[in-house]
């Protein structure tokens, strides 16, 4: 599907909204108008960070996109792994250690950023149909794409709540999966620009 169809079909279920309450005085609609803005906030955000990451990382972003691909179901238990200890650490740390407690959050919400490089790569390669192509255009258009299904997505009631815990479980795993993989510490033979 084309990011503007998304956009469309993103824009006409927002406008949508008000037909969803279910009382009178009280607007159903900010359930599906509040998650769309905050992601026409997000996109462009995330968008400049994933794209320093392809711009600074090109081959740990890479390696995101390949184990996020290739080992659907590692990632996903190795996340869920990942995401329990560090909500074990959080359970234990929030009363007695507040600071260590916002540093284990902001933790994880780093290493589920930067994994969701590699999986809005993948969704958007998918969804461009380009497998194996592997130019500086083909990268952001894929990435650009990736990341607008997975904001977008993750905004629909419902459907995004199943959809964004799932996404961020696998990349948590695909990035922890990419930082301990054999080939993840060999060096950049490209010369700098």
């Amino acid at each position: 599907m084309k990011p503007a169809a998304l956009a469309a079909a993103a824009a006409l279920l927002a406008s949508a909204a008000p037909a969803l309450a279910d009382e009178p005085g009280r607007d159903g609609g900010a359930l599906l108008v509040g998650p769309f803005l905050a992601a026409v906030v997000t996109y462009p955000l995330g968008l400049a960070v994933h794209l320093l990451v392809l711009a600074f990382a090109p081959r740990r972003g890479a390696g995101l996109v390949e184990q996020a691909e290739a080992h659907r179901w590692k990632t996903l238990l190795l996340g869920a792994a990942h995401a329990a200890f560090l909500l074990l650490v959080l359970a234990a740390a929030a009363g007695r250690a507040p600071g260590l407690a916002a540093l284990v959050v902001a933790l994880w919400g780093l290493v589920v950023l930067v994994g969701l490089h590699g999986v809005a790569r993948a969704i958007g390669a998918r969804v461009l149909d380009e497998s194996g192509g592997a130019g500086g255009a083909h990268e952001v258009r894929a990435l650009a794409v990736g990341w607008f299904v997975v904001v977008f997505a993750s905004a629909f009631p419902g459907l995004g709540w199943l959809l964004f815990p799932y996404w961020a479980l696998r990349a948590t795993g695909a990035a922890v999966l990419a930082v301990f993989s054999p080939g993840a510490a060999a060096p950049d033979d490209r010369p700098p620009p």
